[in-house]
């Protein structure tokens, strides 16, 4: 069902392509945005793909190749230098 529904020839569906295109695109950044949005709970999505979180100060052990960062687990909204913009 999805195939035909991402491939645009599932029944019922005439926008079948472009429908499952947004779901792609907003289950991806529900997974990998930054857990102040509302999505990547507990950071799942990060730890998925070894991002450490957002760094304001990095050492120079941390930058030597070869080195893996360690998670920190923080939003960029934890820290008081970033603020959501109002909508």
């Amino acid at each position: 069902m999805l195939q035909e529904v991402s491939s645009g020839s599932a029944a019922g569906f005439p926008n079948g392509a472009a429908f499952f295109s947004l779901v792609r695109t907003h289950t991806i950044e529900g997974t990998f945005g930054d857990p102040a949005y509302g999505g990547n709970a507990g950071f799942v999505g990060w730890d998925l793909i070894g991002y450490p979180g957002v760094r304001t100060v990095v050492t120079a052990d941390e930058q030597r190749l070869g080195t893996v960062a360690r998670a920190n687990h923080k939003s960029a909204y934890d820290y008081a230098m970033f603020t959501k913009a109002s909508p």
